[in-house]
């Protein structure tokens, strides 16, 4: 039988696998409007060629294309074409984020079957339970109202537009003063468009996975009378960050959604209430998730180099910070709370304040 972390990487890896789904579609939807604008940026790139081959110089250059309306067009093409791509990655992100939610309640109810003692088993239909009724052979309840997307992906993917057709017009501006060739400067347009797909992927990772975890801490809601909290689980590997690798096992209140950062592969698993009070005193406890901590102390110098950067590296290994000084939590209007990894300054007073205490 799966132990619950086996079982809880084999659901992430599902969600992720339809998550890169999501990114194929939606780099398909990017194609045909990076065409059309790459198409005008070749004949921009043309006209620079000729007014250098003519001997003008950069500013003289720079309004050349603004009289002649090429910097305008190119700019609205951009504005358009950007802002239907963002219309049809929100039709994707919809997409992918109701996928999530479905697979987010039912993986949560197979988890909680994994972590309860035999005869509660996970229904959509369970009544609602008190939390001092004794627990025997009952039934897991499942969450029955949809849940709403905690950021509206539109509002997200909104900006996309404006702050491309912004990034085209410093493009040039600089690869002008700066006397790059045509070639050059057309090669900086098409690396600050770039960014508008980067981001649309961090939205429709960020989103997806918020969710999931959603939906789960729905269902872990709904059965509070048996959970005490939910329990941060983290890949555990070489590309997990060391805030998520700190916060790996730690149990959070069931009412506090999870503080993820942008594109964390992290997720939580239902954490029990001790089995006494369930009326399972002589059943053995289900195993603990071992804490990120000490799985960290258990790796490679060179594993711990890796996650950590030579400077923190350092100072962890000088015993001057711990993994738990690296988690910096931050509140964004946009992306809510996050937990991200604390630069060596705020470590270094994490560190001070946590011996100050």
């Amino acid at each position: 039988m799966a132990t619950l972390y086996e079982r809880t990487q084999q659901f992430r890896d599902e969600l992720l696998r339809k998550e890169r789904q999501a990114a194929g579609r939606m780099a398909a939807a990017y194609r045909p409007a990076y065409r059309n604008i790459n198409a005008e940026l070749i004949r921009v790139q043309e006209q620079i060629r000729e007014a250098r081959d003519a001997g003008r110089t950069n500013d003289d250059i720079a309004s050349l294309l603004f009289r002649r309306g090429r910097l305008q067009r190119l700019q609205e093409l951009v504005l358009v074409e950007i802002g239907r791509f963002a219309g049809q990655a929100d039709i994707i992100i919809g997409g992918a984020i109701d996928t999530a939610r479905e697979l987010g309640t039912d993986t949560a109810g197979q988890l909680v079957d994994l972590v309860l003692p035999e005869g509660i088993t996970a229904s959509p239909t369970a009544p609602p339970r008190s939390p001092v009724q004794p627990v025997v052979a009952q039934t897991v309840a499942l969450p029955t109202a949809a849940i709403e997307r905690a950021v509206p992906t539109a509002t997200l993917l909104a900006g996309l537009a404006p702050q491309a057709q912004e990034a085209v017009g410093n493009a040039l501006a600089s690869g002008l003063a700066q006397g790059k060739n045509p070639r050059a400067v057309a090669r900086m347009m098409r690396e600050a468009l770039g960014g508008n797909l980067t981001r649309a992927l961090t939205i429709s990772r960020t989103e997806t996975l918020r969710a999931y975890r959603e939906a789960q801490r729905e269902v872990y809601q709904q059965n509070a009378d048996v959970l005490r909290g939910q329990q941060w689980v983290s890949a555990l590997d070489r590309r997990s960050c060391p805030a998520c690798i700190a916060l790996h096992g730690k149990v959070f209140p069931l009412g506090e959604p999870m503080a993820a950062h942008p594109n964390c592969r992290c997720t939580m698993v239902p954490a029990t209430r001790p089995w006494r009070e369930l009326g399972f005193g002589n059943t053995p406890e289900a195993a603990n998730v071992e804490a990120g901590a000490s799985w960290f102390r258990s790796q490679s110098e060179d594993v711990q180099r890796q996650i950590l950067g030579p400077k923190r590296y350092a100072l962890y290994r000088g015993r001057q910070i711990t993994l738990d000084d690296l988690v910096q939590r931050r509140e964004s209007p946009v992306w809510g709370a996050s937990s991200q990894v604390a630069s060596i300054a705020q470590a270094q007073a994490n560190a001070a304040a946590r011996r100050a205490s």
